[in-house]
């Protein structure tokens, strides 16, 4: 079997980015999945992804979400700690 690409978001088959997507399936705690169907060329498949930690956002008292940046993190060397 031929394809035509293998991105996220396109069809393998015609390369067309008009895909319905069903509810994320987990394979393991890391590994998980999308069913999708092509609306053109009718095709189905899963598209499939591994989960990695990429970092925290905090809650404010106002509900807002901050990012964590570098520059936000203290020094935790155990020099400066006495």
């Amino acid at each position: 079997m031929k394809v035509r690409s293998n991105i996220n978001g396109v069809c393998p088959m015609c390369n067309s980015t008009n895909l319905d997507y069903g509810a994320l399936e987990f394979e393991t705690d890391m590994l998980s999945y999308y069913p999708w169907r092509c609306n053109d060329c009718h095709t189905q498949g899963e598209e499939w992804y591994v989960m990695s930690f990429s970092g925290h956002n905090l809650i404010d008292e106002e509900g807002n979400s901050i990012e964590i940046e570098e520059d936000m993190i203290e020094n935790t060397d155990s020099e400066g700690d006495e």
